[in-house]
């Protein structure tokens, strides 16, 4: 029940979470660069859920950069 505030005006880097169009499904994940092959990676912050790699062939369209996340304290 978290409500995310997402700017599309900015530019994803790597360690940013992003709202990502994978497969036609909405996610969010953390966009990781690898630094030695160059190679792009969603993360989930959850452990049991493997690193998705990104290559030409995906079906990915990155919506935003999550800049902030409110919590409701009830």
């Amino acid at each position: 029940n978290d409500i995310i505030i997402v700017d599309k005006g900015l530019t994803p880097r790597s360690q940013s979470i992003v709202i990502v169009s994978l497969d036609e499904e909405l996610v969010i994940k953390r966009l990781l660069k690898d630094r030695v092959s160059g190679n792009y990676y969603l993360k989930s912050e959850n452990s049991k859920y493997p690193n998705i790699k990104l290559n030409p062939d995906s079906d990915v369209k990155i919506w935003g950069v999550a800049t902030y996340v409110i919590h409701n304290l009830s």
